[in-house]
């Protein structure tokens, strides 16, 4: 959302015509942010799309726009391009994130601006913010969608589990993943009467129930017809669009993952905000028309984005919850995802891993690999956490991103997912800027930098600092650093 929400933003103020249509598509497929079927028959094509430093030229551009046929027709937009553009921004229309529609011009919203924060140097912490303003609002009834079921998806999910835990007497009570799909397909928003169905079915079921007790469940409470199973796939409904529900919860920040991945819960250091989420949130206002809820998700809600809402734990819980997790995990796990993410399609199956975005995972997996390898080593990562210690988000800007100590040397252990010559642009400055820092306060460190692929700029921008500030940096694919730390004795010998 973020990169595509970036590529629309350079448009903002234009006149949406399909020109403008074409240009913007030209730019994802430039940018690689989608490619075509066309692209991958085509040797040369796709080639440059597989070589992180090559890019395709104005002609290239053309020929793939002229020869990518886009079956696909949306109300109100031209069958091919200009329909596919509209399912590709209308989710972030709905979330309030932008406007637009043709021949009027291009409107990036406040908590549009807001999220695009979160691609900027120590961002990060903005896109919770962004998302948390987004999902309060939003509900399936909207203007865009017009369907039967009448609630605000995170207003009912915050709601349902604060009702289980006054029903059950627990402090800690919350719901487990596979009663998700029974929020997807809840009519409308009484969360007392889910609450109630959920314990009925525990008490029914049991805590284990199987895959096709939760799909009848579904198929009873959305009055389906066998002929409408087509529609609605087990495989869909109890995997696909719950996995997907939970990481959009999950970017608010709001909601913990407890039992290594078991089961959602309310993060309690958002106890502030919800108080008021739920005095301020809780109904869901009819709308008239498309424009008019813009209006209504798009503003800023300066409550919600108020980072002093949110309780910050102190160092040594942080670093007792960390250490908790490391304990947690064996290490062919962690080395066994870790080399997921070097790979271009590498999809994790893990209960918890997999509902962490690729970024923020590289922090979280390269921290506890650090720790589990090396028990000497001190390991303090910087990410922001949940109560239960799973990251919400990357390391902001102005700290390395996982800080560690060795026999009085500092190393800056720094990580991104990205490959392209956004690699250097956007990370080289910032590693530099951080063991500069470090620098002068301990005179023996040196920093680690780690991606999937490390690009050619990179590496060349890096050896020149290096050289130029008498600083070491070194530079390491994921699997070069599984490697070595599979071999040295201590992170020091990386130097």
């Amino acid at each position: 959302m973020k990169e595509f929400l970036g590529v629309v933003s350079m448009f903002d103020g234009q006149l949406l015509t399909n020109e403008v249509i074409l240009k913007i598509c030209g730019t994802l497929i430039s940018n690689k942010l989608y490619v075509t079927a066309y692209q991958k028959h085509n040797s040369r094509l796709n080639a440059i799309y597989l070589n992180e430093g090559a890019r395709y030229n104005d002609r290239q551009i053309t020929d793939i726009l002229t020869h990518s046929e886009q079956n696909h027709k949306e109300a109100g937009f031209d069958k091919g391009w200009p329909s596919r553009f509209d399912t590709w921004f209308k989710f972030l229309k709905e979330l309030g994130f932008l406007y637009y529609e043709m021949n009027k011009a291009i409107v990036i919203s406040p908590t549009g601006k807001l999220l695009l924060k979160a691609n900027e140097d120590g961002g990060s912490e903005f896109e919770s913010q962004a998302f948390l303003n987004a999902f309060v609002k939003y509900q399936r009834n909207n203007p865009y969608r017009r369907v039967s079921n009448f609630n605000k998806p995170f207003i009912l999910l915050l709601r349902t589990i604060l009702r289980l835990k006054e029903l059950k007497h627990d402090s800690e009570a919350g719901i487990y993943i596979f009663e998700v799909p029974y929020f997807l397909s809840w009519r409308d928003d009484d969360f007392n009467a889910l609450a109630s169905y959920i314990l009925t079915n525990r008490e029914r079921y049991g805590l284990k129930p199987s895959e096709e007790v939760v799909y009848d469940n579904c198929k009873d409470i959305l009055n389906i017809s066998i002929e409408d199973e087509k529609r609605f796939k087990i495989s869909n409904l109890l995997h696909e669009m719950p996995d997907d529900f939970i990481r959009k919860m999950r970017l608010t920040g709001v909601f913990s993952l407890r039992g290594m991945g078991h089961y959602l819960d309310i993060n309690a250091q958002y106890s502030k905000k919800i108080d008021y989420i739920v005095r301020t949130y809780s109904s869901c206002p009819i709308f008239s028309n498309e424009h008019e809820y813009f209006e209504y998700a798009s503003t800023v809600d300066e409550n919600l984005v108020d980072a002093r809402q949110v309780e910050t734990l102190p160092k040594s819980e942080y670093l007792s919850l960390f250490n908790n997790l490391v304990s947690q995990f064996d290490i062919e796990t962690l080395r066994k995802e870790l080399l997921l993410l070097s790979q271009k399609n590498g999809k994790s199956t893990n209960e918890l891993f997999r509902y962490i975005d690729a970024p923020t995972r590289l922090e979280f997996l390269t921290a506890l690999l650090l720790k589990k390898t090396f028990k000497d080593l001190m390991v303090a990562p910087n990410y922001p956490i949940d109560d239960e210690g799973i990251p919400t988000s990357t390391a902001g800007g102005n700290v390395p991103d996982i800080y560690c100590k060795e026999n009085g040397a500092s190393i800056l252990v720094e990580v991104t997912m990205l490959t392209s010559t956004q690699q250097n642009i956007r990370e080289t400055p910032s590693v530099i800027v951080h063991l500069k820092n470090e620098l002068a306060k301990n005179k023996d460190s040196f920093s680690v930098f780690i991606a999937p692929i490390v690009h050619d700029q990179t590496s060349i921008f890096m050896n020149l600092a290096c050289v130029e500030h008498h600083i070491s940096i070194v530079t390491k694919t994921i699997q070069d650093f599984i490697f070595e730390i599979q071999t040295n004795e201590n992170l020091s010998q990386m130097r």
